[in-house]
């Protein structure tokens, strides 16, 4: 039996790819879920989760959180979007910050808060220092002193999670790594940077994985009031390079990739920062060559 059966868990995201991967899971485990989203999202739940439909204003967001009357909340929803333009500034902060802040106003209304937040490893430089490297990084920034700032106003339970770059077979996002794979499986030429910067990947069960013991950890008698913030990465970094080399000698053939055919971003991340201190009795346990060969299959059909 998992500690979450039979709880009541609000999970914001479920229509991504991480948060749709973690509502199969609490599905399997028979949890209570509710999921938090926009009126009229098209989106087909497993049986067993409950649609929790809002507006998106705060208020509305509020109520309907107290109504559901979660015994955890997992908040997997945010807008990643590591460039931005004046016309994603408010989709962005509403999505990133106004969402949270509605959440942890929640807890308070409940009269306690347990909740388990996703951030990200952008939010450092690569010595550790709080350096966030983008607007969508200040962003999860701002949620984590948000949620500093709830700590003291109601009793609460809170981890937040810092992954790295998170992949896995079926991701639907535009991203580098399933490009790189599909034109890798399937022949194709791709124009890239130089290819020096470096990611750290983490398999997306792994991060399911971390959420999930995290909220378990939150509603044991083992945890304990405050906010900790730990990390999720492999501490394998790769550069581009490096990665289109692995997927070159799983294919079994070189590929057309025309490196330094564009520039670097203004605020790429070169070194990344992948020593922070993970959740306790977590580990990665996906092998990045198995990860990475799932990609290659699913992009070469």
């Amino acid at each position: 039996m998992n500690a979450l059966e039979g709880k009541r868990v609000l999970l914001t995201g479920a229509t991504g790819f991480l948060g749709g991967k973690l509502l199969e899971r609490l599905c399997r485990i028979n949890a209570v879920t509710g999921c938090l989203m926009r009126n009229n999202r098209n989106i087909a739940l497993c049986v067993g989760a409950e649609r929790l439909e809002t507006t998106g204003c705060a208020a509305d967001t509020i109520e309907t959180i107290c109504q559901f009357r979660p015994d955890v909340m997992i908040h997997c929803a945010g807008l990643v979007q590591t460039t931005h333009g004046p016309d994603d500034i408010d989709t962005m902060l509403q999505s990133n910050v106004q969402l949270a802040a509605a959440l942890f106003e929640a807890g308070r209304q409940l009269g306690e808060l347990r909740i388990v937040n996703l951030g990200t490893y952008l939010e450092y430089s690569s010595d550790g220092k709080i350096a966030p490297t983008s607007l969508y990084a200040a962003s999860k920034r701002a949620v984590t002193e948000l949620l500093n700032y709830y700590t003291h106003a109601v009793p609460t339970r809170a981890i937040s999670i810092k992954p790295s770059v998170i992949y896995g077979a079926g991701d639907p996002r535009p991203r580098l790594l399933p490009s790189l794979a599909k034109a890798i499986a399937n022949g194709q030429t791709l124009c890239l940077s130089e290819g020096l910067q470096k990611l750290d990947l983490i398999h997306i069960d792994d991060v399911v994985e971390a959420l999930i013991q995290a909220s378990v950890h939150l509603l044991s008698s083992e945890s304990k009031t405050g906010h900790q913030e730990y990390f999720a990465v492999s501490g394998n970094r790769l550069s581009i390079r490096e990665l289109a080399q692995k997927l070159e000698q799983i294919v079994g053939r070189e590929a057309d990739l025309h490196w330094g055919a564009h520039s670097y971003r203004p605020e790429e991340v070169m070194e990344p920062f992948s020593g922070g201190t993970p959740l306790p009795g977590w580990s990665p346990v996906v092998p990045l060559e198995l990860g990475l060969a799932e990609l290659v299959f699913q992009q070469g059909n």
